[in-house]
């Protein structure tokens, strides 16, 4: 199955621009946000793993990033 024939997804995967991704990109721009913070997260887990640390420390930090990021979600919700 290609993926550029649905939608474009495949060639428009990493366009920040909107316009540059064309008309036939469907997805909104959340998406390419939600793309953004994942790339950031592969990033820090293979920092991670070249500085040497194992797969437990590294599930540890995500597991507490992850609590991070809730209760900041949260404490801005009550603004």
């Amino acid at each position: 199955m290609e993926l550029e024939n649905q939608g474009g997804f495949e060639k428009n995967l990493f366009n920040d621009d909107p316009e540059k991704r064309g008309p036939e990109s469907k997805r909104p721009d959340d998406i390419n946000f939600k793309l953004k913070i994942q790339q950031a997260r592969d990033f820090m887990i293979a920092k991670a793993l070249s500085e040497g640390l194992g797969k437990d420390e590294i599930m540890r930090i995500h597991s507490l990033a992850d609590n991070e990021i809730a209760a900041m979600i949260d404490q801005l919700k009550e603004k």
